[in-house]
């Protein structure tokens, strides 16, 4: 057990040290059969089916003991172990028009959302449990005590493999990004292989009932896949925390942006636009379209709470803004911010994440949908009105926003939005003052 933990605990140091956080592309026919193979355990039943006929040509060889991995390779080349040609339905989607043209070598390529680290690991994993499987089978070894070696071996061995993979993500330099791609593609690997546990459960139940193993199965293959699970969704979810970090990261980075707007435009259309929006609004987007294409694989409740996580931030970073900065805006300047406002649920709404997640951006968007309100002073002498109409508006955010504006160039057309000068603004500040005192 120690011999076979310290090769593929190597194995692992070395497969990561060029890991490669893109999805696997499978380009051949020949690559394809290996990828399936790798994922194969099932396989051991069949060595155990035939062991019997085997193990004497085994024994004129070396001792299993001394075997190599290129051995054990040598041992497959001779048809002890079959490689399957279909794949397991957990880990692929084909569809049956897929697999016959492989049938018939016309290979179309097949993209996998796990990285090309998984099918490699899974092939290391593979020999390392051949390699004591061979040596149960022709030491003629049945002490259930080798059930409860192999399933400790396997737990260190899941061990070993989730520090690897966090140390990618927290091994960082300070002043050097981690690639959003990276993150998400070791988050989608922790997932394959927490699906890969199932598996290991059915493949060593059958390799111990065929030694009657009984105590093991019972008790220890199902703490080990327990185990197993929990050691990979613990990398899972710390990737996870770690995608919702960098984007909010990059959120409030391009926020920083809202400083170079124009909150006191002169007039509503400043660009060829019908309805003008902000460049920034625009360019965000535009990062989130881009951006959340690495989140394809991702299962579904990590990626709506992904797009939750980033549309709450790009609301809360305005209204923080709106309220902390000291500067003056006028009425046009929300006419814009309300375009902004609309595109930004427009996205919402055919990103097809929930039907919800434009809710984000409620309290924006009432805020914009108060000022410019055709009847804007009766609502603020009505608080009830008020309420029923923009009941997530928080009076507060509504007075310092008031408190900030200045009345348009006499010459702007406003069309029917309203236009407030400053005795107005002084008299609706007061009202509203008034009516949180009550």
């Amino acid at each position: 057990c120690n011999l076979l933990n310290n090769y593929i605990s190597n194995q692992i140091e070395e497969l990561m040290s060029s890991y490669n956080y893109q999805p696997y592309v499978v380009s051949t026919l020949d690559i394809y059969n290996e990828t399936i193979y790798s994922f194969n355990l099932q396989n051991l039943k069949t060595y155990n089916n035939e062991s019997i006929t085997e193990s004497n040509q085994l024994n004129k060889t070396n001792k299993p003991t001394s075997m190599t991995i290129d051995e054990l390779e040598e041992t497959l080349d001779i048809g002890l172990i079959k490689p399957i040609t279909s794949p397991s339905s957990n880990l692929s989607n084909q569809s049956t028009s897929q697999i016959t043209n492989q049938q018939t070598n016309n290979f179309n390529p097949i993209t996998y959302p796990f990285s090309e680290f998984i099918p490699k690991f899974c092939k290391c994993f593979y020999f390392t449990i051949l390699y004591y499987n061979i040596y149960l089978t022709n030491n003629l070894i049945t002490n259930h005590k080798h059930g409860q070696l192999l399933c400790q071996l396997v737990e260190q061995i899941y061990t070993n493999l989730s520090k690897q993979l966090l140390l990618q993500i927290t091994n960082q330099k300070a002043d050097i990004a981690i690639p959003l791609s990276k993150v998400c593609q070791i988050s989608i690997d922790s997932n394959i292989l927490c699906q890969y546990c199932d598996y290991i459960y059915q493949c060593f139940n059958d390799l111990f009932m065929f030694y009657h193993w009984n105590e093991t199965i019972d008790i220890y293959l199902p703490n080990l896949v327990h185990n197993m699970k929990k050691i990979m969704t613990n990398v899972a979810t710390q990737s996870q925390d770690l995608i919702y970090e960098i984007l909010n990261n990059k959120i409030d980075e391009l926020t920083t942006s809202l400083i170079f707007l124009n909150y006191t435009p002169n007039e509503i259309t400043t660009t060829s636009k019908a309805n003008p929006t902000h460049e920034l609004i625009d360019q965000i987007i535009e990062f989130l379209q881009n951006t959340f294409i690495c989140l394809t694989y991702l299962p579904p409740m990590v990626r709506e709470v992904a797009h939750f996580t980033v549309c709450k931030r790009i609301s809360d970073n305005i209204v923080k803004f709106l309220m902390s900065q000291k500067m003056n805006i006028n009425i046009i300047f929300f006419i814009i911010l309300s375009n902004d406002i609309k595109k930004l649920e427009q996205y919402a709404d055919l990103c097809g994440i929930s039907i919800y997640l434009k809710q984000c951006f409620i309290e924006l968007s009432q805020l914009t949908n108060c000022l410019l309100y055709y009847d804007f002073i009766n609502i603020v002498d009505n608080k009830s009105l008020r309420q029923s109409l923009f009941p997530k508006l928080d009076s507060k955010l509504l007075i310092t926003i008031l408190e900030k504006m200045i009345p348009p160039p006499v010459h702007a057309n406003l069309n029917n939005y309203p236009r407030l000068d400053k005795n107005t603004l002084k008299s609706v500040i007061k009202k509203l003052k008034s009516q949180e005192t009550k």
